[in-house]
């Protein structure tokens, strides 16, 4: 089904915001963030967690987070996170 990438905003320290979305990512793992398209088609999907609300995926090193949004009768995944080894970097 559909995945939803939502671009969001960068984390802003001084503003005390720890960001969101896609700009979240990008301030993290710039370096990675071209990975999660692949992650995403040939990664390994994980249980259903947090009461049916998020999936890993994971390849390798990285792991992707798809949370389920439920907006009345409309489903839709959406990317929460993005995660890599700590012993791998």
């Amino acid at each position: 089904g559909p995945i939803s990438f939502l671009m969001g905003f960068p984390p802003d320290a001084a503003a005390r915001r720890s960001g969101s979305g896609i700009a979240k990512i990008q301030a993290r793992h710039a370096d990675m963030l071209a990975r999660i398209p692949a992650i995403i088609a040939r990664g390994d999907l994980g249980p259903v967690y947090e009461q049916g609300g998020k999936r890993n995926i994971r390849m390798g090193d990285a792991t992707v987070v798809l949370a389920l949004v439920r907006k009345k009768e409309k489903h839709t995944w959406m990317l929460n996170a993005f995660s890599e080894d700590e012993e791998k970097k």
